[in-house]
């Protein structure tokens, strides 16, 4: 090959990007970029659309030059501009690439995101609700006659098939208008009607309840504050910078910062964020050494799934277990458990341990409104490695007993790398190099 890779070499992806990597560096000052893969879209923001145009010329030009020196070339058919304003006069614009007039685009799309000159993102919003409401046509017939799926089955179709096209770009379009919000959100209530069999009648919050599914408006309120995080981890951002700016614009339409900090006061607990230090990677201990973790137990005997048990018995079978593995003079216990309402909201979680010497130490504390039971569960684990960070030694044996056998199995699965798992998984290690035996044990 004179030039380019091959296609699907393992390296290709690499080498593309070390070659595309200065591409951004040669646009002129006053032109902004960005690109994913080989797509590429440049900005000028300006008082005045001639200024724009003269700008976003030179970075064309520069482009163009570039892609010479480098043996490529841009498609110029697939290449086209867009003026975002929300002036009614007709703005006329000429761009350039070489000899080749650029076509002008009303409503283009980018990485599947389709915008509107005057940025109501009705666009986007009509192309979620009509995706939707096709697929939602699968659940339909699952849940016909013929098939007679059952709730679970429904459940998990629609949030991995049905769901994600309404959301998709939802923290971007969140400052579309309540009416275009509410057409993906009538695709949901429609699927929770299949889902649970309900009558147009039903209450939207009770069939929620029912499925443990959040209403669209609480996820986009989430995703949208995830974002921010995102975005105030990342300093060369253009967006890092303007939500520094405190200045409220001239505009009454809300924009993402404006629309952040609104969430921001609604949510208190979020209050102290901007301390976190700024996570690098996962965790400092690599892959190859995940095998290290603590001994994880998620049976006892006599205790089985399918066991026909009184709960006297079960607390006698378990009580049996654990003074014969963890004697209450030699270990020291730490039970933990966590909470939250309708197990999707309002989580809380507790933790109660006991030392070798008879003291005890107990705390409980909340999570926020929008804390999961399985993300309390979690939490209290992270609480109890705290609370007994001082009261251990090289000769200390701790257990750490929990009724939630999801998370146990989660934080045995080294392929998980969410945030909150992996942190627990990294203070397990911490402790387990500073105690003389650590274990995690499940109880019911």
């Amino acid at each position: 090959m004179k030039h380019g890779v091959p296609q699907g070499g393992i390296l290709s992806p690499t080498l593309f990007s070390m070659f595309m990597n200065d591409i951004q560096t040669i646009v002129p000052k006053g032109v902004y970029g960005t690109m994913y893969a080989d797509d590429m879209a440049i900005w000028a923001t300006e008082e005045y659309t001639g200024t724009a145009q003269a700008r976003l010329q030179l970075a064309l030009d520069a482009l163009r030059m570039w892609t010479e020196k480098w043996l490529m070339k841009i498609n110029p058919e697939k290449t086209t501009f867009t003026t975002f304003t929300l002036s009614t006069k007709s703005q006329t614009v000429h761009l350039k690439i070489g000899d080749h007039q650029l076509r002008e685009e009303q409503s283009p799309t980018y990485l599947g995101v389709t915008f509107d000159k005057r940025l109501t993102w009705k666009a986007q919003t009509d192309k979620c609700q009509e995706r939707g409401i096709l697929r939602t046509g699968l659940l339909r017939r699952l849940a016909g006659t013929q098939w007679g799926a059952d709730m679970k089955v429904l459940k998990t179709v629609y949030t991995g098939y049905v769901r994600p096209v309404l959301e998709y770009g939802s923290s971007a379009r969140n400052t579309t208008a309540k009416s275009n919000q509410q057409k993906v959100e009538k695709v949901q209530n429609q699927s929770l009607r299949i889902i649970t069999e309900g009558l147009k009648s039903t209450p939207i919050l009770k069939m929620e309840t029912i499925t443990g599914l959040q209403s669209l408006e609480e996820r986009r309120e989430i995703k949208i504050l995830t974002q921010r995080q995102k975005y105030k981890a990342m300093p060369n951002c253009v967006l890092n910078r303007k939500l520094k700016d405190t200045n409220k614009g001239r505009l009454k339409r809300n924009s993402f910062c404006k629309y952040y900090r609104i969430l921001e006061s609604k949510n208190k607990e979020l209050t102290g964020l901007d301390s976190l230090e700024t996570v690098l990677h996962y965790s400092s201990v690599p892959p190859y050494e995940m095998h290290t973790l603590p001994k994880i137990v998620k049976e006892i005997e006599n205790i089985g799934a399918k066991a026909q048990l009184s709960e006297r018995e079960i607390m006698g079978f378990t009580n049996k277990h654990l003074d014969r593995k963890y004697p209450i003079g030699e270990w020291i216990r730490i039970y933990t458990d966590g909470s939250a309402t309708d197990a999707v909201r309002n989580g809380g979680g507790g933790v109660y341990a006991t030392l070798p010497d008879g003291t005890t130490l107990e705390r409980s504390f909340a999570c926020g409104r929008r804390c999961t039971k399985y993300k309390a569960e979690t939490e209290a684990i992270k609480e109890a490695l705290n609370m007994v960070n001082n009261k251990i030694s090289k000769t200390s044996k701790v257990v750490i007993l929990s009724d939630a056998r999801s998370v146990l199995q989660t934080l045995e699965n080294t392929k998980d790398t969410e945030l909150d798992t992996v942190t627990v998984r990294k203070k397990l290690l911490d402790l387990m190099a500073r105690v003389g035996e650590l274990t995690l044990q499940w109880i019911p």
